[in-house]
């Protein structure tokens, strides 16, 4: 299943784009996750098929404050019901991930042009506008490395980029007036919280009739609520 705030513009790609449905591939050199950058540094890209399941669930999530760990509407935390399928049995696996995009990326966001290159104006209208393309071309750097290079399109958000941000007066030689804002781009769009576990599922008990609802209880650990 799949939570956005944005189910309106969202679900349908990532319904289209699921592994469910569309195969994927991956880089036998694991800095690379595209298949032009993957041949042009020695790489082999290896294509996996569909795992022929239908689309992923996407609904619009519970809303909650930034940062909050805690419980969310109606005093419960964050919760998903989830039907198992027939057919799951046996030791199981469950992924869950947290992605976080920050507005710096909303449409019309504006990073520093003369530092790296990366002005936002007047693209079309797409929610999805920043794929590989916008990869540093210098991987596996250290995760607060400026960019050595630039990229074939620019960036929409630089590494720690310096301006006259007051609109000061810049001058070639009087460098006092500019500014660096502390920017980690590692912080603005990534993976936030990457958590797996793995949980058994029993075959239905003979004597509970396949139409019979059975629910699965579970309780909060003794960490309680954290926030």
């Amino acid at each position: 299943a799949i939570f956005t705030d944005e189910p309106q513009k969202r679900c349908e790609y990532y319904r289209n784009e699921s592994q469910n449905v569309k195969g994927k591939g991956h880089c036998s050199n694991p800095q690379y996750n595209n298949p032009a950058a993957c041949t042009a540094n020695e790489g082999s890209w290896e294509e996996e098929a569909s795992w022929n399941e239908p689309p992923p669930e996407c609904v619009g999530s519970i809303n909650s404050r930034d940062n909050h760990n805690g419980n969310v509407r109606n005093g419960h935390p964050q919760y998903h019901l989830w039907k198992i399928p027939s057919y799951v049995k046996g030791r199981c696996l469950i992924r869950i991930r947290y992605n976080i995009t920050t507005g710096d990326y909303e449409l019309g966001a504006t990073a520093n042009p003369q530092q790296e290159g990366a002005e936002l104006v007047g693209r079309k209208a797409d929610a999805f506008f920043i794929d590989s393309k916008q990869n540093d071309p210098n991987p596996n750097n250290r995760r607060r490395s400026i960019f050595k290079l630039k990229p074939a399109t620019p960036l929409v958000l630089g590494q720690d980029p310096v301006a006259d941000w007051l609109n000061l007066g810049e001058h070639v030689e009087d460098k006092s007036r500019l500014l660096q804002l502390q920017v980690n781009t590692n912080q603005y769009g990534r993976t936030f919280e990457d958590r797996t576990h793995t949980f058994l599922v029993l075959e239905r008990p003979a004597g509970v009739p396949a139409g019979k609802r059975i629910v699965n209880y579970n309780v909060r650990g003794r960490r309680g609520n954290i926030v």
